[in-house]
């Protein structure tokens, strides 16, 4: 499939280079792009230097060509340097050429050079922070080869500091030199391997539109700026020891094989929009890198990163992802990225990481990474297990809103041993597996209670209240009662810390945390009974004592007051077990009262109207409270026991 891809691209690129029309007279029409020729047959890049000053083309600079020249066998005449390596009608043309015919190719191109002015590379900053800037082909210096068949590189031509060309055919391409300045080639195709290294005192060194039939390699480059735009590569990709402030770019590239790039110092690496067939590895860059809209087919490794950004938004990766131990300062971006097996950041510092839209689909590994500034999954989709066990990620309450906002997690996830408390980050997430915290942290109330008090503004607070019941669905998803109750706590907390809350299920919701700590309490609802009981059991007396009834203080007088009490606590034990009996209790006797529980009766019920009216509304505003209290124990010990 390979063979075949390069063999259609091999015979579009020479469809082209015929129909352009290199042939002598073809020369004629193509001009030189910044330069033009005076009336004493001088080149000047001023077209007003004097009058009769045109347009320079090629056919003016292969003028010691002209009685020399080649002929086809449709008759038209071609110079040494534009003579292909077959005629259109199949023939062989410089493919049947002699080491000697090869070697007048360096006579013409030295007599072109001659002719050709010899400019020196513009100077370009590389150093002070500021980058160097591109040079155009039309004004990068050099000898322009458009359209030159170079089976075999010409020593001449190698020996310059500027090489130049556009539509050039190289049967192959290693270019070795310290002599080397600028390297401009445009729509090239290599028909074997290319290699460029090398290279100490480089400036401006850039391939684009180009093939590459074979590998590619850069190696001991050190130069401005080193772009590779467009490329179509069949073999495998190298670039090692590098040095480039100005910035090291492989854009657009279609890469049939791996790559691998090494010792990479610069301003920015990046590799955007390129297509890359197999696996990618990066290791000891220096600088930036950016893998914006890449697209890799195998794996991907990025090791000994240290740069200000890491970008890789919309990239996708069909095998698995390594990023230990990287670092960023600035920002890391992977927004819209898809991810098809295991990811792992493990142990790597990451500043601002930004994963919207992530589509996560086997294990990712985020432990212990430390999370610097702000973080966002919003709207990513972990199809698999995703560990941030250890993970260090500064904030508390009310930070990190909505980090995980319509983030779907469809495996468990584990959050344990990470020292992280703003649960507002969870704020919209789905979770359809288990969910794993440290139970020492989520259900410590003298720590969590705190932490969501000190929340400044109900912004933070509902987010916090929201966040608490994504993972409380959680925990019940996977019927993980210890947790669920925990959460729910805190969620109700949440809400009742917020000014906006009705203040009547303000005061219900802390009453509910007081009798029972939001149903996860069984001591404190018996507590709270037994205090109903004593409280009542006190009124029923203090009311019998207010009547004043001469039954109850004198007829009983050796029982006085010990069995009053008594007969009270019985009323209050029966207020609260028997609920709203007080209507239907049944009168002990008629006439004076002969004991102290009729006398008691009597005082209450029978004596005063207003005091027994009284003494009902409390009976049955006692039973409503036994009755809460009785369900709070009933709740309390259905969680404690995991009733289902």
């Amino acid at each position: 499939m390979k063979s075949d891809s390069i063999a259609d691209l091999r015979a579009e690129w020479w469809r082209r280079w015929w129909r352009q029309d290199y042939s002598w007279n073809g020369l004629a029409n193509i001009r030189v792009a910044g330069w033009f020729l005076t009336p004493d047959d001088q080149f000047t890049r001023n077209r007003r230097q004097v009058g009769g000053t045109r347009p320079a083309t090629l056919q003016d600079i292969w003028r010691e060509e002209e009685h020399r020249l080649e002929t086809a066998p449709n008759g038209q005449e071609y110079t040494r340097v534009h003579t292909p390596l077959v005629w259109q009608d199949g023939s062989p043309a410089k493919s049947a050429w002699m080491w000697e015919e090869q070697d007048a190719i360096d006579r013409s191109i030295d007599a072109a050079l001659k002719r050709f002015p010899k400019e020196l590379p513009v100077s370009t900053e590389r150093s002070g922070g500021k980058p160097p800037r591109f040079l155009s082909y039309t004004t990068a210096p050099g000898l322009p080869m458009d359209g030159a068949i170079l089976d075999v590189l010409p020593d001449i031509w190698l020996s310059e500091a500027c090489i130049k060309g556009q539509r050039l055919y190289l049967g192959e391409g290693r270019l070795r030199g310290r002599a080397l300045k600028n390297l401009h080639l445009r729509r090239v195709f290599v028909d074997d391997d290319f290699a460029l290294a090398g290279v100490t005192e480089g400036m401006d060194l850039r391939l684009s539109s180009g093939v590459v039939a074979g590998a590619m390699t850069f190696a001991n480059i050190d130069a401005g700026r080193l772009q590779c735009a467009r490329l179509t590569c069949a073999d495998a990709v190298s670039a090692e020891a590098i040095t480039c402030p100005g910035g090291v770019s492989f854009n657009g590239d279609d890469f049939r094989d791996e790559v691998q790039f090494d010792g990479i110092t610069t301003r920015q690496l990046t590799l955007e929009e390129s297509r890359i067939a197999d696996d990618l590895r990066i290791s000891n860059v220096q600088g930036d890198l950016s893998l914006e809209s890449v697209k890799i087919g195998g794996a991907l490794s990025v090791s000994g990163f240290e740069g200000e950004q890491l970008e890789g938004d919309y990239m996708s990766v069909e095998r698995d992802a390594d990023f230990s131990l990287v670092k960023t300062g600035l920002s890391t971006s992977f927004t819209e990225t898809r991810w098809g097996r295991a990811l792992s950041f493990a142990e790597a510092t990451l500043s601002m990481p930004m994963f919207h839209g992530a589509e996560f689909g086997g294990k990712v590994g985020f432990d212990d990474v430390t999370f610097q500034n702000l973080v966002s999954f919003a709207r990513a989709h972990f199809q698999g297990p995703a560990d941030f066990r250890n993970v260090i990620w500064e904030g508390v309450g009310g930070d990190h809103e909505g980090a995980f906002k319509e983030t779907r997690f469809d495996s468990f996830v584990d959050f344990r041993g990470i020292a992280f408390t703003a649960f507002s980050a969870f704020n919209g997430a789905m979770f359809k597996g288990e969910i794993r915290f440290d139970r020492d942290l989520v259900t410590n109330d003298r720590r969590m209670i705190p932490i969501i008090r000190a929340a400044d503004t109900d912004e933070e607070r509902l987010g916090l209240e929201h966040g608490f019941r994504a993972l409380k669905q959680a925990a019940e998803g996977v019927r993980d009662r210890y947790l669920e109750q925990a959460l729910f706590r805190y969620e109700l907390v949440s809400r009742r810390q917020q000014t906006t809350t009705p203040s009547v299920e303000r005061s219900l919701s802390w009453l509910f945390g007081l009798c029972s700590n939001y149903g996860a309490s069984f001591r404190r609802p018996v507590a709270a009974a037994l205090a109903l009981w004593a409280f009542g059991a006190c009124v029923y007396f203090g009311l019998a004592a207010m009547t004043g009834t001469e039954s109850l203080q004198y007829s009983v007088t050796p029982a006085w007051p010990h069995r009053a009490w008594i007969e009270a606590a019985n009323l209050s034990s029966r207020s609260m077990v028997n609920l709203f009996g007080i209507w239907n209790l049944k009168p002990l006797g008629s006439g004076e009262p002969t004991s102290v529980a009729q006398a008691m009766e009597y005082a209450l019920l029978r004596d005063s109207p207003g005091f027994a009216l009284a003494t009902r509304l409390i009976s049955s505003v006692q039973s409503f409270l036994a009755g809460v209290l009785l369900f709070l124990v009933a709740l309390a010990a259905r969680r404690r026991f995991q009733i289902n």
